[in-house]
């Protein structure tokens, strides 16, 4: 496996989870 594509991986996965708990938040 590439680290390079699992670095990507994890943190595209991150911001998208940062990015939907900030909008949850923003919306409550």
């Amino acid at each position: 496996m590439d680290l390079k594509f699992l670095f990507a991986t994890l943190f595209a996965l991150l911001a998208t989870v940062m990015a939907q708990a900030a909008s949850d938040s923003n919306e409550s």
